[in-house]
């Protein structure tokens, strides 16, 4: 191999792909320690490993390390820095990493120069519209390193079903000739992609050799393909209007900079998503990621503008837990978390069913046709199904917080000035006694103590109807109250008398969600 050097060692250097399925030559661990060694009398031991002049990139030289000390990392002889190029996590993970014998016989190890990538991070920032694959088949590589799990305790997790679950579901996502031709783009030698390939291969075999439940497999891997599946059908077919989305965030956070180009910016996400909701027209809308994206722009832009009411509508729409489905890694774990709530289900039905004497045949039926299943605790990746309560950032002091609403229209018309729209609400009506005709007898029925007689009053009683208002008359922009109707019942926020449109519904059906009118689904 062309540039090839001895990184501190005797021995000859080699390029060994070896068997793919065995991954010791990849990432070291989070504090610097990586996974490949030079034995005792030249011998490496792990395959899919790389030995070029690049490699002093991301190692440091072994004989710069103390024979006597250098077994512990030393932070100020050997500081590991932060270098998530995919060039230089590419040589971290295909690099053999080398040792010596220390004067006492300890074995010290080449130090890391960068950090590894951490897999859950990565996952966690997935985009399915711009996937980097190259960073996903590198956590897969990292998840795949026996070497690393055995010898370091606060690695054993990547044994976990879900990390094991991770790595088969990146090896189905990931084609391999785009893998191949994504790596062909980056500034490393040939050997290095050969290698990284090769180790790919063996950490899906390893994953699948890991042999989880089906019920898993169903959890990790089913339900995160046909979540993608999914989600590229909608980006197909809502293609043009994703094109625009594009185009207005590239411009959209130069323009948080100034409230003048925020407040110029804003009415084309408005009119993006209008447009989007009467082409895909139902609630179900609201978790699909161009609305998600839209309504999270508008709030960062009523921010900037300093609109405190706008920005906590729309920040409302995705603030509280499980809100937020609009991203690849949300739409897949809001979906996993209702799976394992109809397994936990299934499992306590064909418990109870058992407990109670039920033949099997029975008892599955009673469940469902399964016997369920209970995932462990942390089974899944914590990802926040939300997202930041942006408009705090205009609350002061004493300021007072917007407050939400929901009442029925009492009726609809133009606010004084032209001013929006001025909305009142049906009043509480409740059934009462009305006291009418009274007249005092002349039986006493109270002397107090000063002498004075009370003497008692009779009256004839009739029903009567008592109304009481619900909530003050509120104000709204007129775009968000065109196809409000008496009877409806719009859930609003407000502060004071201004407020703004969250949803309307007729009935037990959503008709509008904020200005935009939807349809119940088919």
């Amino acid at each position: 191999m062309s540039g090839a050097t001895n990184q501190g060692t005797s021995a000859p250097r080699t390029s060994s792909l070896g068997k793919a399925a065995v991954l010791l030559g990849i990432l070291g661990s989070v504090n610097g320690c990586g996974s490949m060694l030079r034995m005792g009398g030249g011998e490496t031991t792990g395959a899919g490993t790389y030995e070029g002049e690049e490699c002093r990139r991301v190692y440091y030289d072994l004989d710069d390390h103390d024979p006597e000390s250098d077994y512990n990392h030393n932070e100020k002889k050997f500081p590991i820095g932060e270098d998530t190029s995919p060039e230089a996590q590419l040589l971290l993970a295909t690099c053999a990493r080398h040792m010596k014998k220390g004067r006492l016989g300890h074995e010290t190890r080449q130090w890391n120069r960068i950090k590894p990538l951490d897999p859950e991070k990565v996952y966690r920032s997935l985009d399915d519209r711009d996937l980097d694959i190259v960073s996903a088949a590198l956590s897969a590589v990292i998840i795949g390193n026996d070497e690393v799990a055995a010898r370091f305790q606060h690695e054993r997790h990547y044994k976990d079903a879900r990390y094991q679950g991770l790595v088969l579901f990146y090896a189905s996502l990931i084609r391999r000739d785009d893998l191949s031709a994504a790596l062909s783009r980056l500034a490393v030698p040939a050997e290095v992609r050969t290698t990284f390939l090769a180790q790919f291969d063996g950490a899906a075999q390893r994953a699948r050799a890991a042999g989880l439940a089906p019920e898993e497999m169903t959890v990790y891997v089913k339900i995160p393909l046909d979540v993608h599946a999914s989600r590229s059908k909608h980006y197909e077919a809502y293609a043009e209007l994703y094109d625009e989305l594009d185009a207005l965030l590239a411009k959209s956070e130069k323009a948080r900079g100034s409230a003048e180009a925020a407040a110029a910016l804003a009415p084309s996400f408005v009119d993006l998503r209008s447009r989007f909701v009467a082409k895909c027209g139902t609630l179900d809308c609201r978790g699909r990621p161009l609305w998600a994206h839209t309504t999270r722009e508008l709030a960062l832009l009523a921010v900037a503008e300093g609109k405190r009411l706008d920005a906590h509508v729309e920040s409302h729409m995705h603030e509280r837990e499980g809100s937020y489905v609009g991203g690849f890694v949300q739409a897949i774990t809001a979906a996993q978390y209702a799976e394992l709530s109809r397994m936990r289900e299934a499992s306590a039905k064909y418990q109870k069913a058992k407990e109670n004497g039920i033949d099997e045949q029975t008892a599955r039926t009673l469940s469902g046709g399964t016997t369920g299943f209970r995932f462990k605790d942390r089974a899944f990746f914590h990802v926040d199904l939300r997202l930041p309560g942006y408009a705090k950032a205009l609350d002061g002091n004493g300021s007072g917080s917007p407050r939400v609403g929901a009442f029925p229209v009492g009726s609809v018309q133009p606010a004084a000035g032209g001013k929006g729209v001025k909305i009142t609400f049906e009043k509480d009506r409740h059934q009462s006694q009305e006291a009418y005709n009274c007249r005092t007898t002349n039986r006493i029925s109270r002397i107090h103590r000063d002498g004075r007689l009370e003497y008692e009053e009779v009256c004839n009683w009739r029903p009567v109807t008592v109304e009481s208002e619900r909530h003050k008359p509120v104000t709204v922009p007129a775009a968000e109250a065109k196809s409000v109707q008496r009877g409806d019942v719009v859930t609003f926020l407000a502060l004071g008398e201004e407020a703004r449109i969250i949803e309307v519904k007729r009935g037990d059906v959503v008709v509008q969600l904020r200005g935009d009118a939807v349809r119940e689904p088919n």
